[in-house]
């Protein structure tokens, strides 16, 4: 009678312990999805208040290639961008030669194509090589905008995006690709440098900024020997975590004395952030 008992409360604690451990599988939540909003830089998609120009879309900040007002300005005005109300990503020229100008480095908004990339010099600074067959643009998936980023770091302050309200949030990817210029002068050469070989390259380093002020990096590589990307190829930014701000810097095999030889460009569109 006695172990009668013994195994009835054996099986009533198993039974409890089966039913607890099925209790917390049960109510174990689901983790929500995050939401993507991405910046497409296309006016459609605008959000925010009046731009640098006093205009509501994206179009308006895209200047001349070379020499135009907004990038070149005579009058101190720092040329700068931001997706408000969507992604909160922001821009602003570093100026890092106190003239206010894109050869000081920055984030240049543009439309500018050139299929035959040997053409392409200093003067279309702005141009990618790729364009879209069925909509005649140059961005990601034939959108007709894009953004280029212009500058290496070695003693310069760093350009790059940040989220203009101050909250750190993960950018999970990126659309990048080489700009005609940067084909031209690694491919073909030019008065500044010879053509890249085999032990040749060029990559963008991202450094994501915690709000703490701890730092990760991650790396994409442009150009390696005689292969270069020339189709917009995503980069996932998404190991760098949260962060409240994302510079960019150039390096590559070629050097002077001044740092960086070969051209400090990349373009890159539809920016996808976490929320």
């Amino acid at each position: 009678m006695k172990m009668d008992k013994w195994l009835l409360a054996c099986a009533i604690a198993m039974l409890s312990i089966a039913c607890s451990d099925n209790e917390e599988e049960i109510i174990q939540p689901t983790p929500a999805p995050a939401e993507i909003r991405v910046l497409t830089f296309e006016d459609a998609d605008y959000k925010g208040g009046d731009n640098l120009v006093g205009e509501r879309n994206w179009s308006s900040l895209v200047d001349l290639e070379y020499e135009g007002p907004l990038l070149y300005p005579t009058d101190n005005t720092l040329y700068r961008w931001a997706d408000d109300n969507n992604t909160f990503l922001a821009s602003e020229f570093p100026n890092n030669y106190g003239d206010y100008k894109f050869w000081g480095g920055g984030e240049a908004l543009s439309h500018y194509t050139l299929t035959d990339y040997t053409q392409s010099t200093f003067q279309q600074q702005l141009s990618v090589a790729c364009i879209h067959p069925d909509t005649g643009f140059g961005g990601h998936e034939g959108s007709r905008n894009f953004c280029v980023h212009n500058g290496f770091v070695n003693g310069n302050t760093a350009s790059g995006l940040r989220f203009s309200d101050g909250k750190a949030r993960i950018v999970d990817h990126l659309w990048v690709v080489n700009t005609a210029y940067v084909l031209n002068n690694a491919l073909i050469g030019d008065n500044f440098n010879t053509a890249f070989g085999d032990e040749d390259f060029l990559k963008i380093v991202a450094t994501g900024c915690a709000a703490d002020g701890r730092t990760a990096t991650a790396e994409f590589t442009l150009i390696e020997g005689r292969k270069a990307v020339t189709k917009w190829t995503r980069w996932d930014l998404s190991q760098l975590g949260a962060v409240v701000k994302i510079e960019f810097d150039m390096q590559g095999s070629k050097n002077n004395e001044y740092g960086l030889s070969t051209p400090a460009y990349f373009a890159y569109d539809d920016i996808a952030v976490r929320f």
